[in-house]
């Protein structure tokens, strides 16, 4: 739920009794969700002045400024935010990050110490959003303060391996991840089984690529196997994870493991093909891919991939069809656009290619 947008009506009342503050509100919550950070910056000032004991408004220029990567300047409004709303544990939370980024990592304690005792779970909320957006020094340094309030919350001790993991301390990430596994198989957490069963696959899969970085290839082996037999959906996600921050290495180990475990679905056979890709190994990464596509015909990332990798190990003619395949399943992509214009103006279909081209150009001015 986003804090700075209050319900229609109440907004309606806000713009009847004060509406230079509830215009500013708003349009800094817009340009900030719309990742047009200066513009949200501005706005807030904006509403600070209009409202200039209005905590969010201080708050959300701390946030514009995080997210420009001027945590320097973000420390005073985000102070300010928390001497007039002095119980809101976002406040302490976000001023910890501040204060870090910042170099000051006994305040950035002190703050989360504040936090953490207003609402912990509010804490959870934000550590764990700072770990999915990368910011994994922050992220490990914030959950061991989570770990030692909440010694029981797996979610907590997830966070502080999964953190040291990205940060390439696996050594110190595997107690921290078997911690959560542990946890969790206990059943602590107020989650429902098929949940605790879906936290236990993710798990598991950080668990192996961890056993996998401390030169534990057949543990990590059974971690993955682990996780598909759990829940075959929290692996793809974990290997997601791993491929978009470009380890590739593991994942190339993760998928051919998944692949081998439940070789009739097309997630294995496509982290396998694609991490062979993005190593270099072009022509290898057909095979995977192509199989991908059979297994999932439906899936247009397939046909995107299997289409890229025989364009270029220099086969354009071979690439049409996986990538109009992937045009016809989804056309709002430019990167599908542009890279059916390559093949085209391969194999000399010149008038193709540049239609393509003007559609990636709308596609992307649409988006």
């Amino acid at each position: 739920m986003n804090r700075f947008r209050p319900p229609l009506l109440l907004l309606v009342l806000l713009l009847a009794a004060v509406p230079a503050f509830a215009r500013d509100a708003d349009t800094a919550t817009a340009h900030y969700e719309a990742g047009e950070y200066e513009r949200a910056l501005e706005a807030a000032r904006d509403w600070a002045k209009s409202e200039p004991r209005a905590g969010d408004a201080w708050y959300m220029q701390g946030m514009a400024l995080l997210a420009l990567d001027r945590a320097d300047e973000a420390v005073r409004p985000l102070r300010r935010s928390t001497d007039l709303a002095p119980d809101d544990a976002y406040n302490w939370g976000e001023l910890g990050r501040a204060e870090l980024l910042a170099g000051d990592r006994d305040a950035a304690l002190e703050a989360w110490s504040r936090s953490l005792a207003l609402d912990g779970v509010v804490y959870g909320e934000v550590v764990s959003r700072w770990y999915t957006a990368d910011q994994d020094a922050v992220s490990a340094l914030a959950a061991v303060a989570w770990t030692e309030a909440e010694p029981k919350d797996h979610e907590a001790w997830f966070v502080f391996g999964a953190s040291l993991l990205f940060l390439d301390r696996a050594d110190e990430a595997l107690p921290a991840l078997r911690r959560s596994l542990d946890l969790l198989e206990q059943g602590a957490g107020d989650e429902d089984l098929d949940e605790r069963t879906r936290r236990r696959a993710f798990v598991q899969a950080h668990l192996g690529f961890a056993l996998h970085a401390t030169g534990d290839p057949d543990g990590a082996v059974d971690a993955w196997r682990a996780c598909a037999r759990l829940a075959r959906s929290e692996c793809k996600d974990a290997f997601e994870e791993h491929y978009l921050r470009d380890r590739f290495a593991p994942v190339l180990a993760a998928g051919i493991a998944l692949r081998e475990q439940a070789p009739a679905y097309d997630e294995g056979w496509y982290y396998e093909g694609s991490a062979l890709f993005h190593l270099g190994r072009r022509a290898d990464a057909v095979a995977p891919l192509r199989e991908a596509t059979v297994l999932d015909d439906e899936d247009y990332v397939n046909h995107f991939m299997l289409g890229y990798a025989l364009l270029r190990s220099g086969d354009p003619s071979g690439a049409l069809a996986p990538l109009e395949r992937a045009l016809a399943l989804e056309s709002s992509d430019a990167d599908v656009h542009d890279l059916l214009a390559e093949a085209y103006e391969a194999v000399g279909r010149e008038s193709d290619a540049a239609r393509m081209r003007r559609e990636a150009v709308r596609v992307r001015a649409e988006d």
